[in-house]
């Protein structure tokens, strides 16, 4: 009967590659495939380019170059999908400062991971 189980997908934005590479290895030893992006640009166009519901979970770094996390986060929440507009995305930062708050309240839905949460 039911042997086939729903597999997670998370989306892991980083543009650290070190950085990158651990966290998709703690999160792929808990059984969730992963697919990585080394910034905002390739963010927005893997989750643009897949289909809806693909990503359960989007983790992606604020402060990478080109287009930031805050950017990529407003943009994916703006590509008028279902699916877009309620995925989670959480924010990952060593920041401590209270603007970052600002952004988290505006751009992203689901929570901020410091590196001292880990």
């Amino acid at each position: 009967m039911g042997t086939e189980k729903c597999q997670k997908r998370v989306l892991v934005v980083e543009d650290n590659e070190l950085n990158r590479k651990i966290a998709a290895q703690v999160i792929e030893d808990e059984g969730i495939l992963t697919e990585c992006a080394i910034d905002g640009l390739e963010a927005v166009k893997k989750v643009r380019e897949a289909p809806e519901h693909y990503f359960d979970l989007i983790l992606m770094d604020v402060q990478m170059p080109g287009l930031n996390g805050y950017q990529a986060a407003e943009q994916i929440r703006g590509l008028g999908r279902c699916d877009t507009s309620a995925v989670p995305i959480l924010a990952m930062t060593a920041l401590r400062s209270r603007w970052i708050w600002t952004f988290y309240m505006k751009s992203w839905s689901s929570g901020l991971l410091k590196c001292s949460d880990i």
